[in-house]
C-alpha cells in the first residue's frame, strides 16, 4: 500500500474519531495537540480527498462540513488505523509534528520529544499488561 501524507492520515483519523470535520475546527484541534497546521496545508488535502471521493461535504451557512464517504470508510479500514488505540494515534501525530519542527540542536526541544515518546512507551507497556 503506498504511503499516505501525514496530514491526510491525520484528517482521516480525525474523521474516524469525530464523524465530521470543519476546516477551522480541525486546525484548532491540530494546534491543541501540538501539530502545526494552517489553511495552506489543510485545505489542499481536503480538496484532494474530496476529488478522490474519500470525503464529501455539505454546506452549513458559510462552512463546509466534511464527512467520510463509504469509499473513505473502506480506505480507512484498509489502513488499520481504526484498530490503533485513540490515545496512541494522538501521541503518534503529536510526535511526528514535534519531530518535524523541533530545533535538533536545542536539548530542551529534543527532551520534549523524548518525553512524548516515553509517554507512548508507558502507554504501550500498560496496554500489554492489561492484555495479559
Amino acid at each position: 500500500m503506498p504511503r499516505k501524507p501525514f496530514i491526510r492520515m491525520m484528517i482521516l483519523n480525525y474523521l474516524l474519531q469525530n464523524d465530521e470535520l470543519i476546516g477551522y475546527g480541525f486546525i484548532k484541534y491540530c494546534r491543541a495537540n501540538g501539530v502545526l497546521a494552517s489553511p495552506g496545508n489543510i485545505y489542499p488535502h481536503l480538496k484532494q480527498l474530496e476529488d478522490q471521493r474519500v470525503i464529501a461535504y455539505r454546506v452549513e451557512g458559510k462552512k463546509k462540513v466534511y464527512s467520510l464517504t463509504e469509499l473513505g470508510k473502506r480506505e480507512l479500514a484498509l489502513t488499520g488505523v481504526s484498530r490503533v488505540p485513540e490515545f496512541l494515534r494522538n501521541v503518534f501525530f503529536r510526535n511526528m509534528s514535534l519531530a518535524s519542527t523541533i530545533d535538533w540542536s536545542d536539548s530542551t526541544d529534543v527532551e520534549k520529544l523524548l518525553n512524548s515518546v516515553r509517554e507512548a512507551k508507558d502507554f504501550l507497556e500498560k496496554y500489554v499488561q492489561d492484555l495479559k
